[in-house]
């Protein structure tokens, strides 16, 4: 039986050719479902730190934590101690090093990043004994097997929708005619978004398929799109965009409809989406999902 005294700990830097050390420890330690998401890591900015804790004069590994380090923050990727060491002061010893590691680079502010689910209820507790405060901000990570929308796509695929849609408007495939005005307009429409940075905008249009984006253009004017990706058996929504005068029209439907009917005779077998709930197009979404699989939150600390 473990006792509960206090122990020493180190904590190193593990190079990226060493991650392997820790990468048993990364998989699920904040609660990351990543099988649900079409998840690229070299989309991630920002220079990646990990950090390994082990007790003093053992060769065992206690933790570790995955950060990505930035001009203005630190966001904490993973962060897991094992349970036996758990109440032995190494997750307090490992925030302290991430702290000291922010202030010896003139960083002020860490957070957690998109990485922390709402219902890890132990590590929200140990984060505010840190210092930790919860933003506002809370993400939906949403994934669904298509045949879940089966009788949608099929009132979608036959009744004309195009009849509903405002005055001057058509849907169209998503092309590379296209590809200036909607990354044109998706930067404006993310200016202040927390996730989507220029690069990532243009890196997800880039790899998006054309074959299941689509756009609502008015004559040679973009109004809005929906944009997607896809894997051998999953589609993902990217992004959806719609001009604010026109988004009482009910038009998320029909941009996503059209990339979901695609997909069923595709037979693709899953859909997902990841949106902030401070996004515009919120509550249009949550109709078409309706339960989202999990909710993280951003949790921060401002080193004084």
């Amino acid at each position: 039986m473990c006792s509960n005294k206090k122990q020493i700990f180190d904590v190193k830097v593990i190079p990226p050719y060493q991650f392997h050390l820790i990468s048993p420890l990364t998989l699920f330690t904040m609660g990351q479902r990543r099988e649900t998401i079409v998840y690229d890591p070299s989309f991630i900015e920002g220079e990646q730190v990990n950090l390994l804790i082990k007790p003093r004069n053992s060769p065992s590994i206690a933790g570790a934590a995955v950060l990505r380090v930035f001009p203005s923050e630190i966001a904490i990727v993973d962060f897991y101690i094992l349970e036996r060491y758990r109440q032995r002061g190494a997750g307090r010893v490992l925030i302290g090093a991430i702290e000291s590691l922010a202030i010896k680079r003139g960083i002020r502010k860490i957070n957690t990043g998109r990485s922390l689910h709402s219902d890890n209820r132990e590590m929200i507790g140990f984060l505010e004994r840190m210092g930790f405060v919860k933003l506002p901000l809370e993400i939906y990570h949403f994934s669904q097997p298509i045949s879940n929308q089966e009788k949608r796509i099929h009132r979608f695929s036959s009744i004309d929708y195009t009849r509903f849609l405002p005055r001057d408007n058509l849907i169209l495939p998503f092309t590379r005619k296209y590809f200036s005005s909607v990354y044109e307009m998706a930067l404006e429409e993310f200016a202040d978004h927390p996730f989507y940075s220029e690069i990532l905008i243009y890196q997800t249009l880039l790899i998006s398929s054309e074959r299941y984006s689509h756009i609502l253009v008015e004559k040679n004017r973009v109004n809005g799109f929906a944009i997607f990706s896809a894997t051998r058996s999953n589609l993902h929504l990217n992004f959806i965009v719609i001009r604010d005068k026109l988004r009482y029209f009910g038009l998320p439907t029909f941009l996503i409809g059209a990339g979901l009917t695609r997909a069923y005779r595709d037979k693709k077998t899953t859909f997902s989406y990841i949106v902030y709930k401070t996004e515009k197009l919120f509550k249009e979404i949550r109709q078409i999902f309706k339960k989202p699989d999990f909710i993280t939150i951003k949790m921060e600390k401002a080193i004084l």
